[in-house]
């Protein structure tokens, strides 16, 4: 692994693609492999440039052989708007490219154009953890929450890469040949589902993360309550709070005896802790308990 920073933002840059250059060498002096990476992180400087002018951070790039990854500090403080700009970012940088070479008449001219062309295009998909499947999953959380929508993300592009990998077994069996930007492209798409299950598993603190800083700024926001059992884990809570709205959960015993009220800000500090916790013990430990 390659790894250095420019200006403050970690660029990391995979061994494989060494490997990579080497293996392509024997065969075409290197130069796909060249061009593609630097197509890519052109395509994430879009990304990097973008989250700039919106308030955002790149901390970190990381350059693979099959894709790149821009993590981008946070991402989940933006209004919609400016999240869908930055993931947009990178497929207009592609394009830009693209049609900076389309009147290109070399071999490398018209290889860039391709590069760019299919970087663009295939970005595009509504899937994650591709460009698309975030404006989609940014989209999609303002009705479903963002755990749901991530949820939707990360099995659209589970289906992609699975369509992509068949589609590779199919050619190889017709022509006998492996198309490599097929199967790169799906092992990384299902390499990066286990970052986006993650994603998935903390979307609703991270709704509760957007709508604080929302609140902070608007100063008004429509209250939400929900009914819970002291016995009722936290994780099962989670689902329920939505975008848009601010939540107050009123817990009740065996008896349906009101215990006491739980504010959303005690359901993020306890999130936060990452440890099992009932809605009962919520209300215990913050002394709320009527």
């Amino acid at each position: 692994m390659i790894d250095f920073s420019i200006k403050g933002t970690r660029v990391r840059i995979h061994g494989s693609i060494l490997v990579m250059m080497a293996v392509t060498s024997l065969v075409s002096g290197g130069v796909p492999v060249m061009a593609m990476m630097a197509s890519v992180a052109f395509h994430e400087a879009g990304h990097a440039l973008a989250a700039k002018l919106s308030g955002a951070r790149i901390s970190e790039i990381e350059l693979m052989p099959f894709g790149a990854a821009a993590r981008i500090d946070d991402m989940h403080n933006l209004k919609p708007g400016k999240a869908v700009a930055v993931a947009l970012a990178g497929p207009v940088a592609s394009a830009l490219m693209c049609a900076a070479f389309y009147y290109g008449t070399t071999p490398l001219t018209r290889l860039f154009y391709r590069i760019n062309l299919t970087i663009a295009a295939f970005n595009m998909l509504p899937a994650l953890p591709l460009d698309g499947g975030r404006v989609m999953c940014r989209i999609l959380g303002l009705k479903f929450g963002a755990k749901q929508a991530t949820g939707i993300g990360v099995a659209t592009g589970r289906a992609v890469a699975i369509s992509m990998l068949l589609i590779t077994a199919a050619g190889a069996a017709v022509t006998g040949r492996i198309n490599l930007t097929y199967a790169m492209s799906a092992a990384y798409m299902l390499m990066s589902h286990k970052r986006e299950r993650l994603a998935a598993g903390n979307g609703a603190l991270l709704s509760l993360l957007d709508r604080e800083a929302w609140l902070k700024k608007e100063g008004t926001m429509p209250v939400r309550w929900l009914a819970a059992r002291e016995d009722t884990p936290l994780t099962a809570l989670l689902p329920d709070l939505k975008p848009g709205c601010v939540h107050r959960v009123a817990v009740y015993d065996d008896d349906m005896k009101l215990s006491g009220i739980v504010e959303e800000n005690m359901i993020l500090k306890t999130a936060l802790d990452d440890k099992p916790t009932c809605v009962g013990d919520m209300l215990a430990g913050y002394g709320a308990r009527e």
